[in-house]
């Protein structure tokens, strides 16, 4: 099977210099669980839950939601995001018979259908 048959074509990505709280909004109401980000259409990072479990204190902290949203409002994706991002072009054969995540979205990245 090749990656073409895997990948996802229709992305939702988010931009480097966004902020965690919309990240963490768009994901949450998504159910998304990694996003690729880009700068000007070129994929420069994979944020996922994991980074923002990393970035975000309020279990640390006891925050209020109100309080944690404040907090991730004041960083932005391009701190805590995954990098460097490897790709592969969409007609390579998958060594796997079931879906990868990174597989497809980087490949989706890759074949410039990216979307905002």
């Amino acid at each position: 099977m090749r990656v073409k048959d895997l990948m996802q074509t229709d992305v939702v990505t988010l931009d480097a210099a966004d902020s965690l709280d919309l990240a963490n909004d768009v994901m949450q109401l998504g159910r998304i669980r990694h996003m690729p980000v880009v700068t000007k259409g070129r994929l420069v990072g994979i944020l996922s839950q994991r980074d923002l479990f990393r970035a975000a204190c309020s279990s640390v902290l006891h925050f209020r939601p109100a309080a944690e949203r404040e907090w991730l409002a004041k960083i932005s994706l391009h701190e805590v995001m995954t990098r460097p991002v490897f790709t592969v072009g969409p007609r390579r054969w998958s060594r796997r018979r079931s879906r990868s995540w990174s597989t497809s979205a980087s490949a989706a990245c890759r074949s410039s259908r990216v979307t905002r």
